[in-house]
């Protein structure tokens, strides 16, 4: 009986691999996206995932999942917001393979004009839903409208994008 237990413990470590089998030349692509907009843009933003989610019907088109977003908005300057537009980039739900390491962009985007009241060096929060997009990959600010009438645009170059944070709430604020 000893016998058959060392021959059975034998086989079973020799079928685990002692090396990865990964071959050396092979590179890794990490691509990262901050989830805190950088210091240079004007406003702070930051998304959160909020709630389990819902199905949406849109017009006469099947009916979609989504997961709303929570935006919190962080004025740099004393004057006041009155709307801001956003680039979303993300996924609608349709089924999809995706080999791992992939580098392609996100299928969808579009831009979202939003209407905002953010006093000067104030904050706020509020709720964002995407409507198509079953997942956000990406947030990015074109623009911001204030009170005074004037317009910030974003530069060639410059870079005022997020990702939503990927803890999903599901309790109440």
């Amino acid at each position: 009986m000893n016998r058959v237990s060392t021959l059975s413990l034998a086989f079973l470590l020799s079928s685990y691999p002692a090396f990865p089998q990964v071959a050396a030349s092979q590179s890794v692509v990490a691509i990262s996206v901050p989830q805190i907009m950088e210091a240079s843009c004007p406003v702070g933003l930051f998304a959160q995932h909020r709630g389990a989610g819902s199905i949406v019907q849109i017009k006469d088109r099947p009916a979609t999942a989504t997961l709303p977003l929570e935006l919190q908005w962080d004025n740099h300057r004393a004057k006041d917001i009155v709307g801001a537009s956003l680039l979303v980039r993300g996924y609608d739900a349709s089924t999809r393979i995706l080999p791992a390491g992939s580098t392609n962009t996100p299928q969808m985007k579009k831009v979202f004009d939003l209407k905002l009241n953010l006093s000067g060096n104030g904050k706020t929060t509020i709720d964002f839903v995407a409507r198509s997009f079953a997942t956000v990959s990406s947030i990015e600010l074109q623009s911001i409208e204030y009170a005074d009438g004037s317009k910030w645009n974003i530069s060639k170059g410059e870079s005022c994008r997020i990702a939503p944070n990927n803890l999903v709430l599901i309790g109440q604020r």
